[in-house]
C-alpha cells in the first residue's frame, strides 16, 4: 500500500471517530436532557409526596420516619430540590428541612451549611403568605441552634 494511500487512511480513520464522537454526544445531550425532565417531574412528586405525609402523621410516627430518611441520605436529595425547585416546590423543601432539624438535631449543622442562601432569600421575598412563613421558621430554627 503506498504511503499517501496510508495518510488518507488514517485521516478517514480519524474524521469517522471524532464524528462518530460528535454524534454520541449529541445523542447522550438529548436522552440526559429528556431524563432529566422526566426526573424533575419525579423529583417534584416526591418533595409532595414527602411533605404531605410528614404533615399527616403524628409526632413519633414523623420522628421515625425523618431518622430514616435522614439515614436513607434524603438531605442531598431535598437541597438539590430546594435550589432547582418552584417557589411552592421550595417551601415544601424547607418545611422538610425543618423537621429534618426538629427530629435529629444533629442535622442542623449539615442543614445550615448546605442550604442554598440565595433560594432561601427568594422565598423571604415572595409574595405568598406560606413559603414565606416557612423560610421565616426555617432561620428561626436555625438562629436558636446551639453552637
Amino acid at each position: 500500500m503506498p504511503f499517501t494511500n496510508l495518510i488518507l487512511k488514517r485521516l478517514i480513520d480519524n474524521w469517522r471517530s471524532k464524528r462518530f464522537d460528535y454524534l454520541l454526544d449529541l445523542g447522550s445531550q438529548r436522552v440526559e436532557k429528556s431524563e432529566e425532565l422526566r426526573l424533575k417531574k419525579g423529583d417534584e412528586a416526591a418533595v409532595f409526596k414527602l411533605e404531605s405525609l410528614f404533615s399527616s402523621l403524628k409526632e413519633e410516627d414523623k420522628s421515625t420516619y425523618v431518622k430514616h430518611l435522614i439515614s436513607l441520605g434524603v438531605l442531598p436529595f431535598l437541597f438539590r430540590r430546594f435550589e432547582l425547585g418552584n417557589v411552592k416546590e421550595k417551601s415544601q423543601v424547607v418545611s422538610l428541612l425543618l423537621n429534618c432539624i426538629q427530629v435529629d438535631s444533629g442535622s442542623i449543622y449539615t442543614i445550615a451549611r448546605s442550604v442554598n442562601r440565595k433560594c432561601l432569600f427568594e422565598l423571604l421575598s415572595s409574595k405568598e403568605a406560606l413559603p414565606t412563613t416557612n423560610a421565616i421558621l426555617f432561620l428561626t430554627e436555625l438562629l436558636s441552634m446551639k453552637r
